[in-house]
């Protein structure tokens, strides 16, 4: 199971992580060199907000990478007033950095993606990830050598 401790002091957590996600790419996208913005979701899952900077983006020529956090995690939904031991309450959002550094190192990669144009949203505790991801330490423990955020929007609608 994913803990605080467990992220915050790496342990015997494994670096290589599974990422679940959607990638969108705007109309008329050239073949080569798209930038691209991740988007971290809340507690709450993949939500009108999210979906509303997707649109945003494409629009404006950036493709999106939509994370979802919670399918690689046991399929958690956040019910009201329940903790469930995979969500943000028991690490607090903080899986969000390694979700946030998996999604970086997957889309470097991708033939459509400039590498030096990878950046990230994060709404509600989804900010936590787009946050952290720019602590030296966690880039350290988490992050790929050499392979840095271009952009970092921690935001709360």
């Amino acid at each position: 199971m994913v803990t605080l401790q467990k992220i915050l002091n790496r342990g015997s957590y494994s670096k290589t992580q599974t990422i679940s996600g959607t990638l969108n790419f705007p109309a008329n996208a050239p073949d080569k060199n798209v930038p691209v913005v991740v988007i971290m979701h809340g507690s709450g899952g993949i939500s009108i907000w999210e979906e509303h900077w997707i649109n945003t983006f494409n629009s404006i020529g950036l493709a999106t990478f939509m994370v979802d956090s919670n399918w690689a995690r046991k399929k958690c939904k956040k019910e009201f007033k329940k903790a469930i031991k995979w969500c943000a309450d028991v690490h607090r959002g903080m899986n969000r950095i390694i979700d946030g550094y998996a999604a970086l190192e997957l889309l470097s990669k991708h033939p459509r993606i400039d590498p030096t144009r990878i950046g990230c949203l994060g709404i509600s505790l989804g900010a936590r990830g787009c946050l952290y991801v720019n602590v030296k330490r966690f880039q350290k423990m988490w992050g790929t050598p050499g392979l840095d955020f271009a952009a970092s929007v921690p935001m709360y609608p």
